[in-house]
């Protein structure tokens, strides 16, 4: 009998009833929603959605056009790169190389898919935040969703292309369509990645790798489950870094704005990847379980991810600069990375998830939402307090 995290089975699902022969790029796109699209997809989505909308209704940063369309950037990055990571360099794209399907159209099935993903978690809650937080026009928001759809499919090739030379071609692009968005606006940058989208879909440049990834750690990583993390998972690194950058450019924003409170580290603490950890990882989770003294293993992961998250709240919060709030606004971030770490630590030990068929489910459930409702009501509460 197999755990649901276990290897994946060589046998693929059963499609729609489609002829592989006659429509192979349909059987190509229901084989990669079949294996990787669920439900919580659109739960994530629909919760960013509502909170984005009422984010910017209660915030109201009018004219931070720039900045959201850099966090949208910044967004689609993260998201991506973790469907790159979750679906292509999985056990499970080994089932999907067993369809009677060409690499080329699961490919093409990737980036669309892909792309569907990015409108759901990142096109739409930024289009509600700039609709009703900076009073945005519809052209603007338009186009601020193009060039976030067109530069996934690039994310995508840049992470997981077979090829190095179709991984330098996307780096580069990406780099072109940024110094495009900088010199001649959002609207050109939005057409240059649209186009090379376009070319993406066109060509279908393979992705996938035969070759197991294996960083290299050091011997304070082995020693430090967080640490490590950090240190061999590309995914984990690239959540962490999109997360900081959120987190100070809406601190930047609202300090423009004369808010009194900068919770951008709230977002720092929404980090999936490590939060999770032992559901995404069952067999350190099994070795965990059988060993003495299990809870001392968890205090140890909640105090070091305390640490990792406190250091980054408190560069999101120095951010802006030193003001007069700055002590307060210190004390609820540092409030705030404590409740997250615990109650990341508290529902891995007690409610690991552990019935998923990728890791992207994992990355996606309600549950991930968790340690940013308790870091949101540790802070408030540590900012009364200290603003008293």
């Amino acid at each position: 009998m197999t755990s649901p995290h276990s290897s994946p089975s060589t046998s693929p699902r059963p499609l729609l009833g489609t002829s592989p022969r006659a429509l192979p790029g349909v059987v190509a796109v229901e084989a990669v929603v079949g294996q990787f699209l669920g439900r919580r997809t659109l739960v994530s989505g629909l919760v960013l959605t509502v909170v984005s909308a009422w984010a910017g209704n209660q915030l109201g940063p009018r004219g931070e056009g720039r900045l959201v369309t850099t966090g949208v950037l910044l967004a689609t990055a993260g998201t991506v790169s973790s469907i790159a990571w979750t679906w292509v360099l999985s056990t499970r794209w080994t089932t999907m190389a067993l369809l009677p399907v060409r690499s080329r159209d699961l490919a093409r099935a990737v980036y669309l898919v892909g792309t569907l993903v990015m409108l759901i978690e990142v096109t739409a809650p930024a289009a509600a935040f700039m609709l009703t937080g900076l009073g945005a026009s519809y052209t603007t928001v338009v186009v601020t969703a193009c060039l976030g759809l067109g530069a996934a499919p690039l994310v995508i090739l840049l992470w997981s292309a077979t090829s190095s030379w179709h991984r330098v071609g996307a780096g580069a692009t990406l780099v072109a369509v940024m110094v495009v968005v900088v010199r001649a606006g959002p609207a050109y940058g939005a057409a240059t990645a649209l186009v090379a989208a376009g070319l993406c879909l066109v060509t279908g440049p393979e992705v996938g790798t035969d070759r197991p990834r294996q960083p290299r750690a050091g011997r304070l990583a082995r020693s430090s489950l967080v640490l490590g993390e950090l240190l061999r998972s590309a995914m984990t690194q690239v959540n962490s870094l999109v997360l900081l950058g959120t987190g100070t450019l809406l601190n930047l924003a609202l300090q423009r704005h004369g808010s009194p409170w900068l919770p951008g580290c709230l977002l720092v603490v929404i980090n999936t990847p490590l939060s999770s950890y032992f559901s995404r990882h069952p067999s350190t989770w099994l070795t965990v379980r059988v060993c003495p003294r299990t809870w001392l293993s968890y205090w140890r992961f909640g105090a070091q991810l305390a640490v990792f998250y406190a250091a980054c709240a408190t560069a999101v919060t120095l951010a802006p600069g030193w003001s007069p709030r700055t002590p307060a606004n210190l004390a609820a971030a540092l409030v705030a990375a404590v409740a997250a770490a615990g109650t990341a630590a508290a529902m891995e030990m007690y409610w690991p998830f552990t019935d998923w068929k990728s890791q992207r489910e994992v990355l996606r459930h309600p549950r991930k939402y968790l340690p940013a409702v308790a870091a949101l009501a540790a802070a408030g509460c540590g900012w009364l307090l200290s603003a008293i």
